[in-house]
């Protein structure tokens, strides 16, 4: 399978236009019109690849093959578009951008089943609200809603008030955890 590095570079760099900050390094707050417009990049760039696209109740973004089955076993591979303040271009950016890439290279090559899911996770850094990991911890069950609710950024609102236009959903997030039996393993 061919990787194209000048695709991955493309990828790297339109994520870093939308930025608070241009010309000083890169801030995009989780659930920023920064942030959403990065992740809107991302989730058409796979749907370009052939991909299906799910939210999940915490806010992360799933892609994978339009041709796997959302039961089926995968390997995940990603990471996030959230940054901290003045942050660098790479630091999690490159781990979403490498993904999308290997389901492009998979889609031109014939793999139409790669078992392998694109993950964006929201909140990994932690500025935003002042802890971090928080979709992933969502999405493990290591933290819930009553404890989302608490965490609050710096316009007052709760994770799960700033993230509810980006497909956060307060009363699902107990129910919508990952199920580990289906993961081959997390790539980052």
């Amino acid at each position: 399978m061919a990787i194209n590095a000048e695709r991955i570079r493309g990828d790297i760099e339109a994520i870093a236009a939308f930025t608070q900050t241009p010309g000083e390094g890169a801030t995009r707050p989780t659930f920023s019109t920064e942030w959403g417009r990065a992740r809107d990049y991302v989730i058409d760039q796979a749907y370009t690849a052939d991909c299906k696209m799910r939210i999940d109740a915490a806010g992360n973004v799933h892609a994978r093959p339009a041709a796997l089955g959302w039961s089926a076993s995968t390997w995940l591979c990603g990471s996030h578009i959230d940054s901290v303040p003045h942050g660098g271009d790479y630091d999690g950016v490159a781990g979403v951008a490498v993904a999308l890439e290997v389901l492009r290279s998979a889609r031109e090559d014939g793999l139409a089943a790669l078992p392998m899911e694109l993950v964006i996770f929201a909140e990994e850094e932690g500025p935003t609200f002042g802890l971090g990991m928080l979709g992933s911890r969502a999405l493990v069950g290591e933290i819930d809603a009553p404890s989302l609710e608490k965490l609050k950024n710096s316009a007052g609102q709760s994770y799960l008030e700033a993230g509810e236009p980006y497909g956060v959903q307060r009363d699902r997030i107990a129910a919508d955890l990952i199920d580990a039996s289906s993961v081959l393993g997390m790539v980052e």
